[in-house]
């Protein structure tokens, strides 16, 4: 997974960042809030927030993040054990709390939960090409792929319809709602969408539609 990490206790953050990447995780972090916040952004899958840091609270960082991806994933970890502050914490969006001081075995237990419960979302189209369902992100070597809205409703239609052919009317019909649409705009659709994509993945059906080709 890829995580973003707050954390401006000097030695837990260097103990917690060593032991996710001892379990192959991607970390990028921080012990400032304001840089958290400025960088949190960038899809990570999981966020692992400290709520009293310099400049900007973890609190605050989260209602953020849910505000332009209610989707994801973030883990409170904070020396506030009043109810009040746990309450606030949910209310804005985290998915676990964990109080301080906390073995850092705890905190992996629930960083694997939260990864076995992501990846039930996510499809490998390719070795290098997976689609987050609950993200509606499709991902080039975990690298976001650039589509437009049109485009992501195609590629999700496709892949929720698993390895099947979409009748061209049905993909007019929901690509272009309450729009004078026909078959050459989205075949114009599909060549720019193709040149977006590593590898040839989108199959034309010879009974009339598209397919997406997923690996086995």
């Amino acid at each position: 997974m890829r995580i973003l990490l707050l954390e401006d206790n000097f030695a837990l953050h260097k103990a917690i960042k060593a032991t996710l990447a001892m379990e192959n995780h991607e970390v990028e972090s921080f012990y400032d809030g304001l840089t958290a916040m400025q960088n949190s952004s960038a899809p990570f899958d999981l966020y692992v927030l400290d709520i009293n840091v310099p400049n900007v609270s973890g609190l605050e960082i989260t209602k953020k993040i849910k505000s332009f991806n209610p989707n994801a994933k973030i883990i409170i970890i904070s020396a506030y054990n009043d109810i009040k502050t746990i309450k606030q914490a949910y209310v804005n969006g985290c998915d676990d709390y964990l109080k301080k001081p906390f073995n850092i075995e705890e905190l992996l237990i629930k960083v694997q939960k939260l990864d076995a419960h992501s990846n039930e979302n996510i499809i490998f189209i390719t070795d290098d090409l997976k689609y987050d369902f609950s993200l509606k992100i499709l991902f080039h070597d975990d690298v976001k792929v650039g589509l437009t809205k049109k485009e992501l409703i195609f590629i999700h239609l496709l892949l929720s319809n698993n390895n099947h052919h979409v009748p061209y009317e049905r993909i007019i019909g929901e690509v272009y709602p309450n729009e004078e649409s026909d078959i050459s705009a989205l075949r114009s659709l599909v060549k720019r969408l193709r040149k977006k994509l590593p590898d040839d993945i989108i199959k034309t059906d010879i009974v009339g539609g598209y397919a997406l080709c997923v690996k086995a």
